[in-house]
């Protein structure tokens, strides 16, 4: 099949699950790198979108053998797939280069790594995992994000809309530190425009996005009630009271097995997490709607017989002159 370009870039522009069966076992038997130079291959007959598909099947294929809650070689694979973007050949024959490869301008309809960008994103910050991939290294999730914050704007892929959304859900999950912040930003701005804060394009509007939406206000709620800020946790709940009880449940087969694996070791706020994560949109109702009157807090009073009277009082407990205990009543011999 190597043997003709011409046949195997086709099978490979149309045929994706061909694809991601090759990258998947290309990632078991450790291959990386020999797949990252077959993207460096300019068949004579080329097409632009093969390379796109070999890059978000690496993506899937290391996603897919991750059993540790670490995306760190995700993250490495991302960052090798970006040094070869700047020699990447074009299909554009009217512009060779006599003195080697240089960057080129690839076609607008085509981004190498817009289909493996998206798969990161949605692996990174996985609603069904409420802590995420809390084993990833820190340091490569700061470097993407960094380049999600610096230079993915300048690449103009993205909206800066949808770069913002990328960066706001990403801090969501940061394995130092989930970081509320940047989403409440995010959800003011969607107070006012709607689906326009997240997606210009209003073609792309839909259900769909409504989900996505939900998810990360369901999200963006629970990381600020595991930071014990139950103020914005309160203001998130109340101001998108529909889309957070829209937001598709949890798995909470999903959500024991990092509880499990965590065991003692967890944070504080990682348990925080988790419990606001299983917790049904009932009990949230309860916990954060300001439609539910909360019970009064107890006074204490000067004296503190009166105050223990007072406390008894409000349990039922304390006897009156009105309600007495009467005497049980028992038979004879007994």
């Amino acid at each position: 099949m190597l043997q003709d370009p011409g046949k195997w870039t086709s099978i490979m522009h149309k045929n994706t699950a061909f694809v991601d069966n090759l990258c998947y076992f290309a990632v078991i038997e450790g291959l990386q790198d020999t797949m990252i130079r077959l993207l460096k291959i300019e068949p004579v007959l080329d097409n632009p979108f093969w390379r796109s598909k070999v890059a978000t099947g690496l993506i899937k294929a290391e996603d897919q053998l991750d059993t540790d809650y670490c995306a760190d070689a995700c993250l490495n694979l991302i960052f090798a797939l970006l040094d070869i973007r700047e020699t990447e050949p074009t299909r554009l024959k009217t512009q060779q280069q006599l003195h080697g490869p240089t960057k080129v301008p690839v076609p607008k309809t085509y981004h190498l790594l817009r289909g493996a960008e998206i798969k990161l994103r949605v692996m990174l910050s996985r609603f069904e995992a409420p802590l995420g991939s809390w084993k990833t290294n820190p340091a490569l999730y700061e470097r993407f994000l960094q380049y999600c914050m610096h230079d993915m704007p300048n690449e103009r892929t993205f909206s800066p809309e949808e770069v913002e959304w990328l960066y706001s859900d990403l801090q969501l999950s940061h394995p130092s530190g989930y970081n509320e912040g940047p989403a409440l930003k995010m959800l003011e701005k969607y107070a006012k425009l709607g689906q326009y804060a997240f997606l210009p394009d209003e073609a792309r509007h839909g259900p769909h996005i409504a989900q996505s939406i939900a998810k990360f206000v369901r999200r963006t709620a629970d990381v600020a009630e595991a930071n014990s800020n139950m103020a914005a946790a309160r203001w998130v709940f109340n101001t998108f009271e529909a889309e957070y009880t829209n937001a598709k449940p949890k798995s909470l087969e999903r959500l024991e097995v990092p509880a499990s694996r965590l065991e003692r070791s967890a944070t504080y706020v990682q348990r925080r997490l988790i419990n606001a994560s299983m917790r049904t949109v009932a009990a949230s109702k309860k916990l954060l709607s300001d439609k539910v009157e909360r019970a009064p807090a107890v006074r204490v009073a000067s004296d503190p017989t009166a105050h223990a009277a007072n406390f008894q009082n409000t349990l039922g407990t304390a006897l009156t002159e009105a309600r007495k205990r009467e005497p049980q009543k028992r038979g004879f011999g007994l």
